[in-house]
């Protein structure tokens, strides 16, 4: 298998704009309503309210198919880190101005994707560990999101009061803060992550791994320090787009033919406080198999990737076109 260069990621999988993983999760309008939250101990304190997702833009286009849109990793992320500062926010009266960062998700998917009524998603979240003592605390949160699954682990300020009983609020922006915008250190609409100089190694079938520089590119609209390193949202995006190259290179097949890429569980965890290293994104792909099955292959893998410090494993699968069945040789059937 030859190596591949590339000027730009777009090169290979498409215009940015028409992407999921491009533009396409900046576009979903997300909400969360109709709030209940209820202070207790590990196991017994929680939050359940109903999510709401629109699209009014492009989500994303494949060729001339525009896919079915559904609830997604990203959405899971973002809603999950959202439950838990709420949580938070309510039984330890943080205020709009507070601390939080998410330091790690581990999210999972359902049996089956959410395609219907995505502007009434069910959500709730479970307490499962609390650290309350010095000047940083932390939050951990069991949560569900639709069919998918998300532990959240959160660093946050000091509460100030305890909350002792429930309350119902009408919508997040009630509770004000970090966690409704940014709960992951910079919004996720505030840059896009610009993928430059791929190279594509190859050579070696059971080691297959890809590189690019990344741009971080503000948005005008959204005040980011220039010198600000990558979130735990950038850092996905920018590995799992390389995953799609190896991917796609592994049984040649083009993204425009391809059928989802669907992540059947994920773990993302913050980089270490230091300045910002350099601008590279790495991934590699693991644990690659053919699986048969009644509707044909399915391909599956392990994206493992790094930005920043930040580290992204995913476990994908996408059933493969009918005409790569005969490009995949007996050895790429994986490890």
């Amino acid at each position: 298998m030859p190596s591949l260069e590339l000027a730009s990621i777009d090169d290979f999988l498409g215009p940015r704009d028409s992407r999921f993983l491009g533009e396409g999760f900046k576009r979903v309008e997300r909400s969360l309503n109709d709030l209940t939250v209820s202070p207790g101990d590990e196991g017994v304190g929680g939050i359940q309210a109903t999510a709401r997702i629109a699209i009014p833009g492009l989500w994303s286009r494949k060729g001339e198919q525009s896919p079915q849109p559904h609830l997604s990793t990203i959405d899971a992320m973002l809603f999950g880190a959202q439950l838990t500062g709420l949580y938070a926010a309510h039984t330890l009266g943080l205020t709009p101005d507070a601390r939080f960062t998410v330091q790690r998700v581990d999210l999972k998917a359902g049996a089956r994707p959410d395609e219907d009524h995505l502007e009434a998603v069910p959500v709730s979240g479970r307490l499962v560990a609390a650290q309350r003592a010095g000047e940083e605390w932390a939050t951990t949160l069991d949560c569900r999101i639709g069919s998918l699954t998300a532990r959240v682990h959160a660093r946050h300020s000091p509460g100030r009061t305890l909350a002792r009983t429930d309350r119902v609020y009408a919508g997040a922006r009630e509770l004000a803060g970090p966690w409704n915008h940014t709960p992951y250190g910079i919004s996720h609409h505030a840059r896009r992550q610009l993928l430059t100089g791929v190279r594509v190694s190859t050579d070696d079938q059971d080691d297959l791994r890809a590189t690019a520089r990344v741009t971080l590119a503000r948005d005008p609209a959204h005040a980011v320090p220039p010198d600000a390193p990558a979130t735990m949202i950038d850092a996905f995006v920018a590995a799992l787009q390389l995953g799609q190259v190896l991917l796609y290179t592994l049984d040649g097949i083009d993204r425009a033919h391809s059928n989802n890429l669907w992540m059947r569980r994920t773990r993302v965890t913050a980089g270490p406080a230091l300045p910002r290293p350099a601008d590279e994104v790495s991934a590699a792909l693991e644990q690659t198999m053919l699986l048969p099955s009644p509707v044909g292959t399915w391909r599956t893998a392990e994206v493992v990737g790094s930005l920043h410090g930040v580290q992204a494993r995913a476990g994908v699968g996408h059933l493969l076109p009918q005409p790569s069945l005969s490009a995949a040789s007996p050895g790429r059937s994986g490890r």
